[in-house]
Order: C-alpha cells, then sequence, then structure tokens
C-alpha cells in the first residue's frame, strides 16, 4: 500500500515539475499574476488545469486592452 501511495505522488510531482513552468511563461507574457499558474496542481486528475484553461480563455487580457 506504501509503495502504490509512494509512486503516485511521485507522479503528481513530476506533473506538476513539468506543467508549472510554461503555464507560469503563459500567464506572465499574458499580463496575469504567474502565481495562478500554482492552481494547476490542485487534484483530481487535472481539475487545476481546467480552472488555468478556463480562466485564460474566458477572461479579458490584460496586455490586449489597447487593441479593441
Amino acid at each position: 500500500m506504501d509503495i502504490i501511495l509512494a509512486e503516485e505522488i511521485g507522479k503528481l510531482i513530476a506533473i506538476a515539475i513539468l506543467t508549472l513552468p510554461p503555464l507560469w511563461l503563459i500567464l506572465k507574457k499574458a499580463g496575469f499574476n504567474p502565481w495562478l499558474s500554482f492552481m494547476a496542481i490542485i487534484p483530481p486528475a487535472g481539475v487545476g488545469i481546467i480552472i488555468v484553461a478556463l480562466f485564460l480563455g474566458f477572461k479579458d487580457w490584460p496586455n490586449n486592452k489597447g487593441t479593441q
């Protein structure tokens, strides 16, 4: 039981390491607070990534206000 739990925690840490830096850069270049990228590690099964994607998809981008 402990081995399975350790493997799952290891997978979550690996996913966090792989997804946080790109999200950090995307949010920073879009003009949002890059600390929002830590929402992507909310379990279960990528719910945090969906939240971040919806946030980016439906929010007015701060660096795009002069073009509309």
